[in-house]
């Protein structure tokens, strides 16, 4: 299987054929050495098991990544053009989840931060003394043209 025409891909890895939710991801489920590939390296005298390759599903679900549903392609609004291709997209729920709260986090912080600047907008400042004393004695400007 080769990707669909069409399809709008992600992070999508040529070798497994499968969608990643970002590079990150895509970067992860490739593992070895880089050197060979792991089928260039059982073929190395004596055989060596540690070749680059792709993790295989059980692998990637062990880590707790699981590829997205249909569904959940359908009425993302990030995702919602992969779907219906039959490829699989993976994603780690557990960074998901992070992600959001950090967003969470930093949109609350950046709410409470911005408050009390917003009020301390709406005042007028106090004027800058004039070290000379001259704008007070005489009403004008102490600079000098």
């Amino acid at each position: 299987m080769t990707m669909p025409e069409n399809y709008p891909p992600f992070s999508y890895c040529t070798s497994c054929e499968r969608d990643f939710s970002g590079d990150r991801m895509f970067d992860r489920h490739r593992v070895g050495v880089h050197a060979y590939t792991f089928s260039e390296g059982l073929k190395l005298n004596p055989p060596r098991e540690d070749g680059r390759r792709c993790l295989d599903p059980e692998e990637m679900r062990n880590l707790g990544w699981r590829p997205f549903t249909d569904e959940e392609l359908r009425t993302s609004t990030r995702h919602r053009k992969r779907a219906g291709f039959g490829v699989e997209l993976w994603f780690d729920p557990t960074h998901t989840e992070k992600t959001r709260k950090d967003f969470a986090q930093a949109s609350y912080s950046l709410a409470v931060g911005r408050a009390p600047n917003a009020q301390d907008a709406k005042k007028t400042p106090d004027p800058t003394p004039d070290p000379s004393g001259a704008s007070e004695r005489s009403g004008r400007s102490s600079r000098v043209p």
